[in-house]
């Protein structure tokens, strides 16, 4: 599908002093369901890890369902520890939140007891009051 010019606003925005004329975008190729959004390697826990190519639409169907099934809301906070290398860190932690309006607080490495403990008491720092 390709996006014309009435789809997309003619927005300028500016980020650290780089103005980005979003007009430009309007004959971007959007990508079908079937196209591939991202490629993930497993861990091989059956045989040699392999190369994975997930669809948009698969993505897509995976976050609306974790987002239904963990009842995410607006102003939810999510504590990812995983690296964001891992596909539950993308598509549960990351995806599933933004999808459903809720925050993501990352971790900068994943750590048990004291530390962790800390890290869940820091989270009410960062919840989004509606």
């Amino acid at each position: 599908m390709i996006a014309s010019g009435g789809d997309l606003p003619s927005l300028k925005s500016s980020h650290d002093g780089v103005d980005v004329d979003m007009s430009r975008c309007q004959d971007l190729e959007l990508p079908n369901g079937d196209d591939t959004a991202i490629v993930v390697q497993t861990s091989g826990t059956t045989a040699r890890p392999k190369t994975v190519p997930i669809s948009h639409s698969s993505l897509l169907h995976g976050t609306r369902q974790i987002s239904e099934t963990l009842m995410l809301r607006p102003g939810d906070i999510c504590l990812n520890g995983m690296p964001l290398s891992h596909m539950h860190a993308i598509a549960v932690n990351l995806l599933a939140s933004a999808a459903s309006g809720a925050g993501v607080l990352c971790l900068p490495g994943f750590s048990t007891g004291e530390s962790f403990h800390r890290h869940l008491m820091e989270v009410d720092k960062f919840r989004v009051q509606a």
